[in-house]
């Protein structure tokens, strides 16, 4: 299934619109399992919705007439933790709906993060953050900020917890609570989300003032220029791969996406067309998706730009005629077309605002167009790897046929060498635009 895109500018549509009688939907998260979403929104409910089906499941959860705004789903996908504005906290089982846990913290506290072993909820307030177990108690040092905070997150390791305030960013230990790293200063505004690198390497901030930044997180240092939307920035989506970042806006009505390697902007971006809305956004757990939501009860599923890219640039390696090198020609002459036809798909792409790392291109032919006389046989390397300088050590692949005195001549499988280059471009393609599984 692939995305419909607009006459004009040739924008990418969403694949799908779902209208729920909701209002406004504040929070919005993929399910680890990738077939549902979680929200919450201004009539109270939280929900659980099944995107295959297009209908809720189960039923809602409440808290009593209190509109709930804040929420988040465990890694593992088991539990929902929701908050509300007089304070209460309740922990849900994801398939009966029921509540396995509720406590009281302070009423309104900001925001919640749970850490990446499911173990503990951090719980902001004001100018502090309270560290709790999914059993509701409190645990360790309260963590002292001195400033409104506005966003808080779990570093993949789970020790460090990161601020967002009123324009700056602070790393804590969530042990000690003791001051790690910052003030992280750029920002000229609220932050309102602060999410980390996979590999913890690295902080990005959304900030009131249009911007997204990328820190590093171990010396505190901005890295490159600010990412830019026309208006406040709502809230922040890591890839699962982690080398795409979308950001969304209210204000410009847009979800942009950047490279989080080369940190440019990844060119098409989705564009909403409800009226100004405060969106939030999640990628779902394959990467191939992207959910959306706001003020006007719809939740949008798009598939991720990028991959139109590479279902064009796949579809165009099976035209042979216009990738394949000519067998014929001498070694030196099919290695420097080989060489031309990959530096065009890398060229299109960093045209089009992607990152392509170089290490996914091979230094050299496969091994059975490298080995590919004019005249005489060759050895096939095997069709399931796309080793590029694996020794030829596989069995000769011959077809048999006429030579001009009638006699029988053995010439390359050419078939096999085809599909085999095909598929190190497809192969190639697919590392290049999403990125190495980690």
């Amino acid at each position: 299934m692939s995305s419909v895109t607009t006459s004009e500018g040739n924008r990418p549509e969403p694949l799908q619109v779902i209208s729920v009688p909701d209002g406004y939907i504040r929070k919005l998260a993929y399910h680890p399992d990738g077939r549902r979403v979680v929200f919450c929104s201004d009539d109270g409910p939280i929900k659980v919705w099944n995107l295959e089906k297009n209908k809720q499941e189960g039923i809602p959860m409440v808290h009593e007439g209190l509109s709930v705004d804040r929420i988040a789903v465990t890694w593992d996908g088991t539990r929902i933790i929701s908050g509300d504005g007089n304070g209460n906290i309740k922990v849900w089982d994801v398939e009966s709906q029921d509540v396995v846990r509720e406590w009281t913290h302070r009423e309104n506290f900001s925001r919640i993060a749970v850490s990446p072993d499911d173990q503990l909820i951090a719980v902001s307030h004001r100018s502090n953050v309270f560290i709790y177990t999914m059993e509701g108690r409190q645990v360790y040092h309260s963590i002292k900020v001195g400033m409104f905070i506005w966003s808080v997150s779990f570093s993949p390791s789970g020790d460090k917890l990161a601020c967002g305030t009123r324009s700056d960013v602070y790393v804590y230990d969530v042990v000690s609570g003791t001051l790690i790293l910052g003030p992280l200063k750029g920002h000229r505004d609220d932050v309102n989300r602060v999410l980390w690198s996979r590999d913890g390497s690295r902080l990005f901030s959304a900030s009131t003032d249009n911007t997204v930044r990328w820190w590093n997180s171990n010396t505190g240092e901005h890295i490159g220029e600010p990412w830019k939307h026309n208006y406040t920035i709502n809230s922040l989506s890591l890839s699962p791969d982690g080398s795409k970042l979308a950001s969304t806006s209210s204000g410009d009505r847009t979800v942009r996406f950047w490279d989080t390697i080369s940190g440019s902007l990844i060119t098409q971006h989705l564009q909403h067309h409800d009226v100004h809305s405060d969106y939030a956004a999640s990628f779902s757990p394959s990467g191939e998706f992207l959910a959306s939501a706001g003020c006007c009860g719809r939740i949008y599923l798009w598939r991720v730009p990028w991959l139109e890219l590479v279902d064009s640039q796949a579809s165009h390696a099976t035209n042979l005629n216009s990738i394949l090198p000519d067998l014929s020609l001498g070694l030196d002459e099919r290695q420097r077309i080989f060489e031309v036809r990959l530096r065009k798909v890398l060229d299109l792409a960093t045209a089009k605002g992607f990152h392509v790392s170089r290490d996914v291109f091979p230094p050299s032919l496969p091994v059975g167009a490298q080995n590919a006389p004019s005249t005489g046989t060759e050895r096939i390397a095997d069709c399931d790897s796309n080793a590029m300088d694996a020794p030829p050590i596989e069995p000769v692949t011959l077809v048999s046929g006429s030579n001009s005195n009638g006699g029988t001549k053995e010439t390359p499988n050419v078939n096999k060498i085809k599909r085999k280059f095909v598929d190190m471009l497809r192969d190639i393609l697919f590392k290049g635009f999403r990125g190495k599984d980690t």
